[in-house]
């Protein structure tokens, strides 16, 4: 007998793997009960961990997928619940939680077409619950279109017949009639839905979501607060609740149900996120770190949650970090217009105004009518000198939103900024009627008038404005400035006093009351304010420069200075002393010694504002020191980002140093935030100038050179008004030889050279046109204007290369101009890129619309794409815009025939023929007439020709869809070329995809190729409207025998037998039929 000790190393590892299968099973019971606690008390994110290690140790297991995926959904991550709560709904198909939030994620914004798979999973649910919350309010939320909204009323009727009428299918029917605009039919069915069951928390919310809606905004209130009384704090009421509380300015109430939901329902992201947007606007910023890092904690990727920590950044002025955090956004949901406006926000406060152009300009292409960005473009385009298309963007949004103040109130700004009085009054005084209790279009009605020399009806318009805001010290200032001029000195001090009384250390106020005091001859009155004044805030700027001009226009320099010397020998430190010797030793021209007062002062103190930003001046203006004066002057501007007389000085250091498009946009904020003061206006319009903005440089001059008090640049400002008010269209030798002239004088002044290659092109000498235009560039390379001048010059002096390149480099510093998006449409288009000139026309003629010019173009570019509707629609607008254009109106009568000869198959006749051969002896290559032509010959027999013509055509416009259709059908007769037939069809369905007859050719080639399961999808689809096709029905009886599907194959074949029982193909569906099994 052999010992057994040898078997005992085996039953040892036996025995080890039965005790760790024990230990693992134990270990996994442990996790899973220890993750089914922490569910059922909400605590997801210690449930969230067991359940991983459930997974670790049974990668099977479905629960633990099943309650994986429902925190994902909880914690606002449906991109990455959605595969897990699919997995799971094979094992567990009756959970209705797992197919609600299945549903929920699948609801598909306005812009998805594809439902096939919405539509199946509400279905489904509805099927094992024709009540349920989620599926049937879904049906309704993801109606975007008639035919989209007529199926869901049918899905409605049938769950009423089957359930009753639940107070559920009210609600969701009222949401259906609001998108079809009956407002009146909505709110009935809400009234009934909660009369059926007052306490149905969906009815209350969805009543409040319609009065808010409605701007009813007050009448919501006991109906939110119902919806959340009614409902858990981790429910949406609760959310919406707290939203409302905020909408109503009720901040610290909706602080309150925050803190409640973030205590009891953790996991609620989105309220997380909404705690810390509220922290945001209290400037709490840490307390908003702590809640987005909860939020994003949870949810990493929460789009929303990414987008306020971008806010969060701008509040904390790291827009650097912003716009990191708006990329990640961008990237994952390139299609949300909010990401691109937040990013435009960064951009602007990252001091990148074309980047932040081209941001808001994607942001309007996702939502034309997005009120915020349009106005914030618009903001942008008059500071770069585009102010027709900003009037433009600015009037069609108040037509769009007449109830909208913002959008009323920048259309006047703008008007008044364009120094469109008339027009700025106008809007003013419509605006004042539709919003009467708005301040701030008083405000701006009574600075129109006042500019129009009208002072009582503004002072009547300033005096509203303070009524409705009695803390208003801008219409304050107007009124006392209104009363000095009329010579009632003392009602303007009394008013002045008044506000000082109430705050004593307002200096607005006293720098107010000081020019009252001037007004009146009492200067020493005058100077005690304006001490005063300096008393309250040692580094005002205004009120150092006042107290400078006091003293200069009552002619005591001499006695101010040996009263600063006595003063500096006591004290030679003494600030403000140094800092009055620095402004008046500039003002006599002692610039040296402006220079070392200055000095003194930033030895002492090394942040003065006002001896940094003098300094910065007298070194970039008088000491030819532009690198030393641009250090100071970021230094000042860093210390006081709000001052403008910063801004102006830091904007005309980078005017000399060539940087015109920083210099304009520091020198924009300048003068928005000091518009009367000439010497900004006046470096204003020279930033323009350079820029080759004429408008608004004529504007911002003409304030300058009309200003009553001379300053240093006037007469400069004069000369330049003069260029700018030079008639480009008035050219002769004498005009020609004066430009010559000027250009010898001032070789770098840009509104000659322009003007110069004006004069030339029009007298039809382009290559001196083209030198000059390129000298010009030679200065400011930044230039649009310019660019765009040169642009056309250069493709009439055929060198469409260049003009392509100059295009392209405009594009880059302007990526939101219209105007530049037209000629580099057009060029693109020239040469062969379709596709991207179709994109750039369109954009420009949603910016610039009615503009025949660029309607014309667009007509091109949609015949290229196939878009032949479209094509016709954009020529006719071409044809009868004004002003009107012989040669465009040709064109457009040659283009619109031949196109609707093409579209209209019984106008192709023989009558058509000399039509389409006069189209093409004047352009051999005419799109319209090829492909007329092209019709024409298939009509008659003549395949071959057709094709011929059909590939001439696709080779100048590949993208030419319905010539794509036409060679589908064309190969696919006999004697059929199935693997061009097939090439085209599947390219030509993309833009045809219910095209019946396409359907149909299609449908026989891939059924010949053995693609079973598409063939039945084509030919199914054609069959009906094709019902005497017994080719049809052949190839669809042999796919479905392909596809084992005999009753569909029998019931094809007969019916193609029926249709055409000597058919070449006769025999063949007689065999087959034969061969089926019987019925």
């Amino acid at each position: 007998m052999k010992s057994p000790l040898p078997l005992l190393p085996f039953a040892l590892l036996a025995l080890a793997a039965t005790l760790a299968g024990c230990s693992d099973r134990q270990r996994l019971e442990r996790h899973l009960n220890a993750a089914d606690q922490h569910f059922q008390k909400r605590e997801f994110e210690r449930a969230k961990l067991e359940y991983m290690n459930v997974v670790r140790l049974d990668r099977t297991n479905a629960l633990a997928y099943l309650r994986l995926g429902k925190i994902l959904f909880e914690q606002a991550q449906p991109q990455q619940a959605y595969p897990l709560l699919a997995w799971a709904r094979r094992s567990f198909p009756e959970d209705l939680e797992v197919r609600s939030h299945l549903v929920a994620i699948l609801t598909p914004p306005p812009q998805i077409t594809n439902r096939t798979r919405f539509l199946s999973e509400v279905q489904d649910l509805l099927a094992l619950s024709p009540t349920n919350e989620t599926a049937v309010l879904a049906l309704a939320q993801a109606a975007w279109s008639p035919p989209d909204i007529a199926h869901a009323e049918q899905t409605l009727a049938d769950l009423r017949t089957r359930a009753g009428n639940h107070p559920l299918f009210a609600v969701a029917q009222a949401e259906l009639e609001r998108r079809r605009g009956d407002a009146e039919a909505s709110e009935a069915l809400l009234r009934q839905a909660l009369q059926s069951d007052p306490q149905s928390p969906v009815a209350q919310l969805a009543y409040g979501n319609f009065l808010v809606l409605n701007r009813r905004g007050a009448e919501a209130e006991p109906h939110f607060r119902t919806a959340k009384d009614l409902t858990p704090p981790y429910a949406p009421a609760w959310e919406r609740w707290a939203r409302y509380l905020l909408a109503a300015g009720r901040t610290e109430e909706a602080r309150s149900v925050l803190a409640e939901i973030n205590a009891k329902a953790p996991e609620r992201v989105h309220a997380l996120i909404l705690s810390a947007q509220v922290a945001i606007g209290d400037r709490r910023f840490e307390d908003a770190e702590r809640a987005l890092a909860r939020a994003l904690g949870q949810s990493p990727v929460d789009l929303t949650g990414l987008r306020v920590l971008a806010q969060l950044r701008l509040a904390q002025q790291r827009p650097d970090q912003a716009i990191r955090e708006l990329e990640k956004v961008v990237a994952a949901a390139p299609n949300s217009e909010q990401a691109h406006y937040q990013m435009a926000l960064a951009h602007l406060a990252n001091r990148d105004p074309q980047r932040a152009a081209a941001a808001l300009e994607r942001a309007l292409q996702i939502r034309p009518n997005f009120t915020a960005a349009t106005l914030l473009l618009a903001d942008l385009d008059i500071s770069r000198g585009n102010s027709q298309a900003a009037l433009t963007a600015l009037r069609d949004s108040v037509r769009r939103n007449p109830d909208y103040e913002p959008a009323h109130l920048q259309l006047v700004r703008a008007l008044r900024s364009a120094n469109r009085l008339d027009d700025a009054e106008t809007a003013a005084r419509a605006a004042r009627d539709r919003f009467p209790q708005n301040p701030r279009l008083a405000l701006e009605h009574g600075l129109i008038l006042r500019a129009q020399a009208k002072p009582e009806p503004a002072r009547q318009a300033f005096e509203q404005a303070l009524r409705l805001n009695p803390d208003d010290l801008a219409s304050v200032e107007q009124l006392v400035q209104l009363d000095a001029l009329a010579g009632d000195f003392p009602r303007a001090l009394a008013r002045v006093q008044e506000r000082i009384d109430l705050n004593p250390n307002q200096v607005l106020m006293w720098l107010v009351k000081a020019e009252v005091h001037l007004a009146q001859g009492q200067a020493p009155l005058a100077e005690s304010t304006l001490r005063r004044a300096l008393q309250i805030d040692p580094d005002n700027e205004l009120a150092f420069m006042s107290l400078a001009r006091l003293y200069i226009q009552t002619g005591r320099q001499p006695e101010a200075a040996s009263e600063l010397e006595q003063l500096l020998r006591r004290d030679p430190n003494h600030i403000q002393a140094l800092t009055m010797k620095g402004m008046l030793a500039t003002e006599r021209g002692d610039f040296p010694a402006a220079r070392d007062a200055y000095q003194r002062v930033l030895d002492q103190r090394p942040n003065s504002v006002v001896a940094l930003n003098n300094s910065a001046f007298l070194l970039a203006e008088h000491f030819n020191d532009l690198e030393g004066g641009y250090q100071l002057a970021l230094r000042a501007r860093d210390l006081a980002r709000e001052d403008p007389l910063i801004a102006d000085t830091l904007g005309w250091i980078e005017y000399r140093r060539g940087r015109y498009p920083d210099a304009l946009r520091l020198l924009t904020e300048a003068a928005a935030r000091a518009p009367d003061l000439p010497e900004i206006q006046y470096h204003l319009g020279m930033a323009h100038y350079m820029m080759g903005q004429e408008e608004p440089a004529r504007v911002a001059l003409r304030k300058a050179a009309d200003a009553p008090a001379p300053f240093p640049g006037q007469e400069i400002a004069r000369q330049h008004l003069a260029l700018l008010d030079w008639d480009p269209a008035r050219v002769d030798a004498s005009t020609i030889a004066a430009l010559i002239q000027r250009r010898q004088e001032a070789p770098r002044d840009l509104l000659t050279l322009s003007r110069l290659a004006s004069a030339y092109q029009t007298v039809g000498d382009l290559p001196k046109a083209a030198e000059a235009v390129q000298a010009a560039l030679a200065v400011n390379p930044q230039s649009v204007p310019l660019l765009t001048q040169a642009i056309r010059i250069l493709s009439r002096h055929n060198d469409p290369a260049a003009a392509l390149e100059l295009a392209r480099r405009a594009r880059g510093i302007a990526p939101a101009d219209p105007e530049v998006a037209h000629l580099l449409g057009r060029l693109e288009f020239l040469q062969g890129d379709q596709p991207r000139a179709f994109a750039l026309l369109q954009e420009s003629a949603n910016r610039l619309p009615g503009r025949p010019d660029i309607l014309h173009d667009l007509a091109w570019a949609n015949f290229s794409q196939g878009r032949l509707d479209d094509a016709a629609r954009s020529m006719q607008s071409a044809a009868a815009a004004s002003p009107p254009d012989p040669a465009r109106q040709a064109s457009a009568t040659t283009f619109l025939a031949v196109l609707n000869l093409a579209r209209n198959p019984d106008a192709l006749t023989q009558a058509a023929d000399p039509q389409i051969q006069q189209a093409l002896q004047q352009d051999a290559a005419h799109g319209p007439a090829l492909f007329a032509q092209a019709l024409r010959a298939a009509q008659q027999g003549r395949f071959d020709e057709a094709r011929t013509t059909h590939e001439r055509l696709l080779r100048r416009f590949p993208a030419f869809s319905p010539s794509m259709r036409e060679m589908a059908i064309l190969h696919a007769q006999p004697p059929s070329d199935d693997a061009k037939a097939f090439e085209w069809g599947v390219r030509a369905r993309e833009a045809f995809p219910r095209d019946d007859t396409l359907a149909a050719a299609l449908g026989k080639v891939v059924a010949r190729r053995g693609d079973h399961r598409y063939a039945v999808q084509l030919l199914s689809q054609a069959a009906p409207t094709h019902p005497q096709d017994a080719e049809l029905f052949y190839h669809l009886g042999l796919a479905h025998l392909g596809l084992r599907d005999t009753p569909q194959a029998r019931a094809a074949l007969e019916r193609a037998l029926t249709l055409s029982p000597s058919a070449p193909f006769a025999n063949d569906a007689r065999q087959r039929l034969a061969a089926l099994p019987p019925q």
